[in-house]
């Protein structure tokens, strides 16, 4: 794509009017024995004998689970435009990735969310600086 191209410069503005706000707290994904009937966790899907959860630290010990991978740090995206923003989360990703970073994506109606690895936070949030985001809170 030429710099020019007016779809890069859109993509530019969004990312630019985008909030990015870091979540204080770490969080877990876990694999579960059957779907949480409470809480309040970041994300619950169920499909087939696939019960993934993400939940926050100091909620991990109420859900059965047979595997868990932590811990991770949440990136919540406010995007303004969500449905006409073609290349968003490939350009988070492809930054994040630049730096040797996995990620996780989380996709909501209104938000995206990226979860990283906690001690990767700081090389990440750093790569989507990079980008143009303005990162709200870094605690």
């Amino acid at each position: 794509m030429l710099a020019d191209d007016p779809e890069k410069v859109e993509l530019k503005q969004i990312i630019s009017s985008t909030r990015v706000i870091i979540a204080p707290e770490r969080f877990a994904y876990l694999s579960a024995e059957r779907h949480p009937n409470s809480g309040n966790h970041v994300m619950c899907f169920s499909y087939g004998d696939d019960k993934t959860v993400v939940a926050r630290e100091s909620r991990v010990l109420e859900i059965d689970h047979v595997s868990i991978e932590c811990w991770f740090r949440l990136i919540e995206f406010r995007i303004p435009t969500p449905f006409e923003a073609p290349g968003f989360l490939a350009s988070i990703a492809s930054a994040v990735a630049a730096e040797q970073i996995n990620l996780l994506i989380i996709s909501t109606f209104p938000r995206d969310y990226v979860l990283v690895r906690d001690h990767d936070l700081r090389r990440a949030t750093d790569a989507l600086q990079g980008l143009g985001f303005t990162i709200e809170t870094i605690p």
